[in-house]
């Protein structure tokens, strides 16, 4: 397992100050926990298994983020966000 720190590359913001951590395990599988919540995960065939969104405006940038630079396309808007749950979603539950 390896756990990095979300930097931002997308958001104009300087950093997120250690609140947004991926982890990867050694399946493949990526987690996003922000704060101290896992709210997005990403198996490693690339399908979306979970995901919670809208969130926090925080936690709503580190999602974005983090689906911007896992899929290299950019995420701004929840309509950006459902497009991609049609192309890689699974959502469970």
């Amino acid at each position: 397992m390896n756990v990095y720190e979300l930097k931002p590359k997308i958001s104009s913001q300087k950093s997120f100050y250690g609140k947004a951590l991926v982890i990867v395990e050694d399946s493949g599988r990526d987690q996003l926990k922000s704060y101290n919540s896992i709210v997005c995960v990403v198996e490693a065939n690339g399908k979306i298994t979970k995901l919670e969104y809208p969130n926090s405006q925080t936690t709503n940038k580190h999602i974005r983020e983090y689906l911007s630079q896992r899929f290299n396309v950019r995420i701004s808007t929840m309509k950006d966000i459902k497009v991609l749950l049609e192309q890689f979603g699974q959502l469970n539950g």
